[in-house]
Formats: structure tokens, sequence, C-alpha cells
């Protein structure tokens, strides 16, 4: 068992596969706009330059985006989520355009209103997916780690650090999407029926949270039980250079996966 290698081949596996959906879209919108968007933008393959172009295409082309990835199978539900998950971290980060991405997500027929209570919870009033509240970590925990710079590259290092300091939570590790339809693999603090998302410094209801993000759980965690058994999977990690959380949940599946 090789887990570096493992999570390696499995996140090649991942982007290549969101590069050949994302190409096929891309295809579909060349033709619809009698345009060349690899042309134009030539030093990007198709998931870069999706993820370059979203927003305007969806401002710009909202309606032949809609047809083209109609037309290459992939559900227009997925772009509205993660254009509400993009629009969430614009506020929170306090983005310099973020009444104009609220405008633009207004025209696209995916959001409503923003509202913000006198508590510092920001409420989203979407079209299709009811009402999604949420606020800033770092208005409720004051854990030194949301003033890194790199909050956002460490999940899984920032989510262990976070637990250590918060053991009556857990931490919930496994696989989330962006850009469409590429997989990643991702680490959240959950407690009761909310999680906080170390990374993005968010705090949101755990039902809005896996809707939004399409997480598919692959392990859980306490601090406890992550000191009793992190040795266990160490062996395996033939670079020695996972991040404990992400490790363990990919050595666990693993392990499951030989049972059966």
């Amino acid at each position: 068992m090789k887990l570096s290698e493992t999570v390696s081949h499995q996140e090649d596996a991942w982007y290549v596969d969101a590069e050949e959906k994302l190409r096929k879209l891309i295809d579909c919108l060349n033709n619809k706009l009698g345009i060349n968007l690899y042309e134009k933008y030539s030093d990007k393959d198709s998931v870069e330059l999706y993820s370059y172009l979203r927003g305007f295409l969806l401002d710009k082309y909202h309606d032949e985006l809609y047809d083209a990835l109609k037309e290459v199978g992939i559900d227009s539900s997925i772009i509205e989520k993660q254009m509400i998950v993009s629009l969430m971290l614009g506020i929170i980060r306090n983005a310099n355009n973020i009444f104009f991405q609220i405008e633009m997500f207004k025209r696209a027929g995916i959001i409503k209103d923003v509202y913000e209570d006198d508590d510092k919870m920001y409420t989203i009033d979407t079209e299709k997916y009811g009402m999604i509240s949420f606020k800033r970590a770092s208005d409720v925990f004051d854990d030194a780690l949301f003033e890194k710079d790199n909050l956002s590259d460490g999940c899984h290092e920032y989510g262990l650090e976070f637990l250590k300091n918060h053991r009556e939570m857990v931490a919930i590790t496994g696989v989330a999407e962006r850009n469409l339809c590429l997989k990643y693999y991702h680490t959240y603090i959950e407690i009761e029926d909310e999680v906080v998302d170390v990374a993005n410094n968010i705090i949101i209801g755990k039902d809005d949270y896996l809707m939004l993000n399409s997480f598919y759980e692959m392990n859980r965690v306490t601090y406890d039980e992550y000191v009793e058994t992190k040795d266990e999977s160490i062996e395996y990690d033939e670079s020695k250079t996972l991040y404990d959380l992400l490790r363990m949940a990919v050595y666990r599946e693993l392990k499951e996966v030989k049972k059966h």
C-alpha cells in the first residue's frame, strides 16, 4: 500500500477527467458562439480556461452556456451551487468586486438578494435552494490560525490545528468538487449540525455545505482518536509528505476496500 502514489494518481485522474469534460463543454460553446476560446486564451487548458471565464460566460452568454451544459450532459445545478459558494467566499474575504458578483448572480437567476444581520451573519436568498446562512469563523473563534496568509491552501493542516484546540469537534476528510467537475481532497470540521471550513474561514449549516460542495465523506476522526491511531498509516506513506488527516483517510478507505 503506497499512499502518496495513490493520492497522486487519483488527483491526476480527476484532473484528466475534468479536462476532458470541460473540453467538450468549451468545444460546444465555441460552436455556439462562433469563436475559439482556446485561441484567445492560448496559455490555458480547458480546466484553467473554464475557471477563468465562468463568470463572464454566465453573465454574457447565459443561455448559450446552459444549452452547452445540457448538450454535454452536465447538470446546470452544479454551476449554480458552485457560483453560490464563490459568492460566499467573496463575501467572507471582502472581495473588491462583491457587489458586481451579487448583481451578476441576480441577473443569472441564481440568487434573489444577500442580507447581513447585526451579528455578522450573512444570508443568501437563492432562487432554488432557499435561504443559506453563514458567517466568518474568525468572528466566532479567536484561533490565531485564521490570521495566516495561506489559510486557503491548508485545509488538512489547519483543520488538524483547529481540531487540536476544539476537541469536542470532529474532522471530516473526503472529496469535494470545484471548477464544475474537478474533484479534490478536502477537510472540514463538524460540530453538531454545523460545519467549520477552516481553510475558507466559514461557518455554515452542515446540510447546506454538503449540498453546495457535493461532498463525499471518506473519514471522520476526533482529536483523541487521531492521537491514538495516527501512527497506523505512517509506514504506508512512502514519501512522508502527506498531511496526517489526508493520509489517515486514504489509508482507512483503502483498508476497507481490501476487506471487500
